[in-house]
């Protein structure tokens, strides 16, 4: 009886020895097969490179003045008004002067008191050297007006709360002149409001007058859409300079200020003929055309960005010499 059982445990050990051994052999082919597909689909993979960055593409910056921002509607227009004092114009350019700096597209020429503006320069020109003082030297002149201006307040009272709501709104108009040619390129009416609330419970809560900031925020919103608008339409048509000659050399007007690097290469534009417009009457230029090329050898990046000057090579069929290049026009070249 004991050598049977002996025989059967025998038997047992070896089957199930037998049985783990076959085991591990299965588990050792399952993961060689797994390491082997592994290897196969890492020899096989494509490495995905991260996305280059974005290349900025570089703007020459435009000269803009804000000549005029009036306030044309009826608010704080009491018997000692002044309109070179005027909060409201006053905010409405320094909104649009910051607005439009954020682009980092412009070069902003101080236009808007243009009488102040004057008694300055006096201090350090006197009658005859001020007739030398290019007062228009932008590219683009900036009017506006605030034709319409409101504020009121609102609320709701029961015997628990008591909610006042103030509510600015503001209308404001504004035309984009090409300073070169006097035409329009760019009007639009916008309008803004803001709003704040306050509430008391039992005579509990908020106390507030009058906010004044909700002029500011009225009138960024009315001139968001605006800012962009203007940029587009400075943009959309090439940058433009004027040629110069002195003692052999040739310079345009704008430097590094202007983002103009050494090596950059203009079109020298000969302008079109002005002819009679048969209907409006006036004068318009045809379009010109190009005659040469000029290149960059130094951009001038000391003094103010409006007033830098860049030494340039020409090549075409340019005179040289003469006493005024106005006939010409130094052009962006767009690909």
């Amino acid at each position: 009886m004991k050598k049977k059982l002996v025989s059967a445990l025998i038997v047992g050990a070896l089957f199930c020895s037998f049985a783990l051994a076959k085991s591990d052999r299965k588990a050792k082919r399952q993961a060689k097969k797994e390491a082997k597909e592994k290897a196969k689909a890492e020899a096989v993979k494509v490495v995905e490179e991260e996305p280059a960055a974005p290349v900025q593409e570089r703007t020459f910056r435009r000269r803009v003045a804000i000549y005029r921002f009036s306030n044309e509607s009826k608010y704080a227009k009491g018997a000692f008004y002044n309109s070179a004092t005027d909060p409201v114009s006053t905010q409405a350019v320094d909104i649009l002067s910051d607005m439009l700096a954020e682009t980092q597209k412009f070069i902003l020429l101080e236009r808007h008191d243009i009488k102040s503006a004057d008694k300055e320069i006096k201090n350090f020109y006197d009658d005859e050297a001020m007739e030398a003082v290019d007062r228009f030297s932008a590219d683009y002149i900036l009017v506006g007006s605030v034709t319409s201006y409101g504020r009121k307040e609102t609320g709701k009272t029961n015997p628990v709360t008591k909610r006042k709501t103030q509510t600015v709104e503001v209308g404001v108009s504004m035309r984009l002149i090409d300073a070169r040619t006097g035409q329009v390129i760019y009007g639009e009416h916008g309008e803004g409001s803001a709003e704040t609330e306050t509430k008391t419970t039992l005579g509990f809560g908020g106390q507030a007058g009058y906010d004044e900031t909700l002029t500011d925020k009225a009138l960024q919103a009315a001139l968001s859409q605006m800012v962009e608008n203007i940029t587009n339409k400075c943009t959309d048509n090439p940058w433009k300079s004027n040629l110069y000659y002195d003692d052999g050399t040739y310079y345009i007007d704008g430097g590094k200020g202007q983002n103009i690097q050494e090596g950059d290469v203009f079109a020298i534009m000969k302008r079109g003929k002005k002819v009679k417009n048969s209907q409006t009457g006036g004068t318009k230029e045809l379009p010109g055309r190009q005659v040469g090329t000029a290149t960059v050898t130094m951009a001038e990046d000391t003094g103010q960005p409006e007033n830098q000057s860049s030494y340039v090579d020409i090549e075409g069929d340019i005179p040289e010499g003469l006493e005024s290049y106005d006939d010409y026009i130094i052009q962006e070249i767009r690909k």
